[in-house]
């Protein structure tokens, strides 16, 4: 009986993978209102090594501004797997069928914030709302400075990474977050 319901499953998974495979969401341009609403930054290299682009802040930030929208496609958990072969630049919502993926959006500013292992030097988190995740300071930033987050336990261990004693040990501010960028952009 158990081989049974192995058989079923793979000749399901034969018939469905074909058409939800190749489906992409329609691709919208990212207003630039939401890339990065009210703060002037910039992308370039990061200060953390192998971690490829980072996001800057051009003026001073004080503590507690939104500074823009993490934006991409919206995937449903149905086809996140199938779909995603570097989940680097994916951010989970409060629904748990839908993600954010950034990865073939480089417009999408946010997604350059790097996570930083030392809680000090971290001075942004994700904030959900819904569907929508949205970055914000918890600490002034001043001009010249990368943005830094906690990208959570949950995102390293979803990579068969074990978070070291400075990494977050629960989500926190992360709001189980699985941003991005720990590979060039």
């Amino acid at each position: 009986m158990e081989n049974d319901a192995g058989i079923y499953l793979w000749r399901f998974a034969r018939w469905v993978i074909p058409l939800i495979a190749p489906y992409t969401p329609p691709r919208t341009e990212i207003p630039p209102e939401r890339a990065c609403a009210f703060v002037k930054v910039e992308i370039r290299s990061s200060e953390v090594p192998g971690a490829g682009n980072g996001l800057f802040a051009l003026e001073r930030i004080e503590a507690g501004v939104t500074i823009g929208e993490y934006t991409g496609d919206i995937v449903a958990s149905v086809f996140k797997g199938l779909r995603l072969r570097n989940k680097d630049y994916v951010a989970l919502t409060n629904d748990p069928a839908l993600s954010i993926d950034a990865f073939h959006r480089p417009e999408a500013m946010m997604r350059y914030i790097n996570h930083h292992p030392q809680e000090e030097m971290r001075n942004v988190r994700y904030r959900s709302e819904g569907t929508r995740k949205f970055v914000e300071t918890i600490r002034p930033v001043e001009p010249g400075k990368e943005l830094f987050a906690d990208y959570s336990a949950i995102y390293w261990r979803l990579r068969g990474i074990t978070p070291r004693a400075t990494e977050s040990a629960t989500p926190s501010s992360a709001a189980l977050s699985e941003p991005h960028s720990t590979q060039a952009a």
